[in-house]
């Protein structure tokens, strides 16, 4: 996968033998939320102690948080160790639950068994062995008797050494729960484009659009505005038109993957007007054309924050009708081309 390979492309080169930190914690969370030092603090409490900057593992972490709907949070988490990949998402009621879970996993990628190593140092020394009290010397006979010994104390069972040794009991693997519903979220952007194949040359545009988000799915609406161009005929260049696309289009989108970068898929439909007015003949006239276009997207963006991301989307148009506009006794002007492709990138807001 793009991104996941992009995670492990970033991890610093270290030589055989050289001493670096081996765990490298990436935390983005929203204010209020515990800082960086906080979770490596608790990363650490989790493995008793800093890791030995000696170590021959590396791990790589990264963490967003993010608020799920008007309560609880959400955590994102990719860690890559030495090129083994592993990526979870957990919900929590508070910012700080969701960091102490994020510690935990990362400090039990780094070494899964600090925890059995921490319940074998704090288990009791084992028992001490009761040995039997000696029986008291038979007694010189007497001439009177006198009143009856006691019998004497019963030997006390001597636990064997290895069961009076507590064994620490290895913690139950985590079974991954059903994450509950994510509450969905909205996004608002602008953004600038470039496109070829729809006007008679490479045109620029803006555009706004605005997004449902829930979970790995996404549906956007956009409206789309270029700026007019104007060609004419080869053979009469003082007659041609004036060329004008206006268009807003649907699209459902599904994240393919979520962290480092977001890269999802689209699929929808664009439908606008063009029109064209015509100069350099005796009658002008003017004219328009429905537009209707299925497209295919590939989006990226990077989140920036809790709250912003950039965009980059690049996207292939299809046109099912390609009237061509003609000048009355001149000839034809333009046609639309059968395929239409398009950039464009912007920032956007979720909340």
């Amino acid at each position: 996968m793009i991104g996941l390979a992009a995670l492990a492309a970033a991890r610093p080169a270290r030589a055989g033998g050289e001493a670096g930190e081996p765990i490298v914690l990436q935390w983005v969370a929203p204010p209020g939320c515990p800082s960086e030092r906080d979770v490596r603090a608790e990363m650490e409490r989790v493995l008793g102690g800093p890791p030995d900057p000696a170590s021959r593992r590396y791990l790589r972490a990264e963490a967003r948080v993010s608020r799920a709907g008007g309560e609880g949070f959400h955590v994102h988490l990719v860690t890559d160790l030495g090129g083994v990949i592993g990526e979870r998402d957990l919900d929590g009621p508070t910012c700080v639950a969701v960091a102490n879970a994020a510690a935990l996993i990362v400090a039990l990628t780094f070494d899964p068994d600090a925890l059995a190593r921490r319940a074998e140092a704090a288990a009791p020394p084992p028992a001490a062995t009761v040995a039997p009290a000696p029986r008291d010397p038979p007694s010189a006979p007497v001439s009177e008797p006198g009143p009856p010994r006691p019998p004497p104390p019963q030997p006390q069972p001597t636990l064997p050494a290895a069961a009076a040794t507590l064994r620490p009991v290895p913690p139950p693997r985590a079974v991954p729960e059903r994450a509950p519903p994510a509450v969905p979220g909205f996004a608002a952007g602008l953004l600038g484009a470039a496109s070829a194949g729809a006007l008679p040359r490479v045109a620029a545009g803006f555009g706004a659009q605005v997004g449902l988000l829930a979970g790995r799915f996404r549906a956007d609406v956009s409206a789309w505005y270029w700026l007019p161009q104007t060609t004419t005929l080869a053979s009469r260049p003082t007659a041609g038109g004036d060329f004008r696309l206006i268009a807003g289009d649907a699209r459902a989108c599904y994240a393919v993957l979520r962290a480092p970068l977001e890269i999802s898929p689209c699929a929808g439909l664009e439908v606008g007007s063009m029109t064209a007015t015509g100069f350099g003949v005796r009658s002008d006239g003017s004219g328009s054309a429905l537009w209707i276009a299925p497209l295919a997207e590939a989006g990226v963006a990077l989140p920036i924050g809790a709250h912003f991301a950039a965009r980059l989307d690049l996207g292939v148009l299809v046109p099912l009708e390609r009237p061509p506009f003609v000048l009355a006794a001149a000839g034809t002007v333009y046609t639309a081309g059968a395929v239409v492709g398009r950039a464009a990138v912007g920032v956007e807001v979720r909340f």
